[in-house]
Parts: structure tokens; sequence; C-alpha cells
């Protein structure tokens, strides 16, 4: 990397973490309600109902933790690499997003080759990455349609193809769709930020996320170092 490379990319680091700062503030008071409410359910809940208020509670807990560490992932995340069960990841990513995926009338699952090593990443950071990819996913799929995740070995690099039957992103835009503020969604159904983030992460943990030409739909591919 040139030494005009790496200044842009500290740029983008500091942009980055100035927005996810931001947007981890305002995303707090809207949890901590949500979490006040299930608990006064969780009281008078018994059976299924109180399932389902634990779940919930178990996902908002999941949720601050992702606030709680947003606004620092962009300039942190580089220094606390370690192995990540990427396999594990992909499927309570996956199990996360499949209501939501049904309520779009589109299916999610996931499969990945036997004897899969772990990767060099942030466990945190790479959950948010396949959540925000999946999400993104199901946004431009059908209804009826499919989005799959598929996660296998190529030399020492673990690769996380996430998979959906869109309409796909015209080639004069497909790197623009990293920049951030740059959304394909209609207006006010994307701010634009996600898949930057998400870049950003990633290569925080010395990673490339990139497209992969496809017949139909689009391919977002993690690609990380794997564990030796």
């Amino acid at each position: 990397m040139s030494e005009g490379d790496a200044l842009a990319r500290v740029g983008r680091l500091a942009e980055l973490g100035l927005i996810t700062a931001t947007l981890a503030h305002e995303q707090r008071q809207p949890l901590f309600a949500i979490k006040s409410l299930a608990q006064l359910l969780q009281r008078d809940a018994a059976g299924e109902g109180l399932a389902l208020v634990e779940e919930l509670l178990r996902q908002v807990d999941y949720l601050e933790r992702l606030v709680d560490g947003i606004g620092t992932y962009a300039r942190d995340v580089e220094g606390d690499l370690a192995p990540v069960d990427v396999g594990a990841t992909v499927d309570a990513a996956v199990t996360l997003m499949r209501h939501r995926a049904a309520r779009r009338g589109v299916s999610v699952s996931a499969t990945r080759v036997p004897g899969l090593p772990a990767g060099l990443g942030h466990p945190t950071a790479l959950m948010q990455v396949i959540v925000n990819l999946i999400q993104n996913a199901i946004d431009a799929s059908p209804n009826g349609g499919e989005v799959t995740v598929h996660t296998r070995l190529d030399g020492d690099r673990v690769l996380v193809d996430v998979t959906d039957q869109g309409a796909g992103v015209a080639a004069e835009l497909r790197e623009r769709i990293f920049e951030p503020f740059f959304t394909t969604k209609p207006q006010g159904q994307g701010t634009g930020l996600g898949l930057a983030i998400s870049r950003q992460l990633v290569e925080a943990c010395q990673g490339r996320l990139t497209l992969v030409e496809a017949e139909r739909g689009l391919v977002v591919r993690i690609d990380l170092q794997a564990w030796s």
C-alpha cells in the first residue's frame, strides 16, 4: 500500500468512525426503551410467551453489545484480532435474520464445507458484517427468492459468499456501492453506510470485501485469512 493510499484509508476510517459513533449514540435510547418494556412483559409472561420475551431480550443484549462497540470498531478491530469460528458466526447470523426474511417472502440458508478452519477476525465485527450483507440480500430479493450464504476454504483463505436473486448492480456502479452514503435503494430506504462500514471492518480484519460476478443477482464475498 502506497503512502497516499494509506493516508486515504486513514481518512476514510476517521470519517466512518465519526459516523458510527453518532449512529451508536442515536440507537441507545430506543434500545433502552425496548429492553425496559420487554422486562416488564417478562414479569407476567409464561410458557411460549415467556420464551418469546426471553429471546427478544437476548437479541436486545446482542444489539447493545454491537452499539457499545460500533463507535470504536473502525479503529480498534485491527488490534484485537483472533481466530473466529466463521461457520458458527454465519449460522448465528442466518438464524437472527430468518424471521425478517420470512416476512418478506424470502428464504435464507447457510452451507459450508466440512473441516472449515477458523478465520482471522473479530467475532462481533464479523457478525455485524454478515448480518448487514444478509439484510441487503433480503432487500434485493423478490418475493419467493432465496438468499444463500456459503462458506468454504480456498487455499489459505476462508471465503463467505452471500448471494441473492435480485436484479444485481450495473457494472459502472459496482465499486461505488462501497462508498459512504451511496445507495441503490429507493430514497428513504437506505443510508448508504452499511457496505462502507462493512468493508472497513473486513479490511480491519486484514481481509477483503468484494463483489463477485454472477449470472443472476449479486454475490458479495468476505475473504479472510485462515487461522493456522
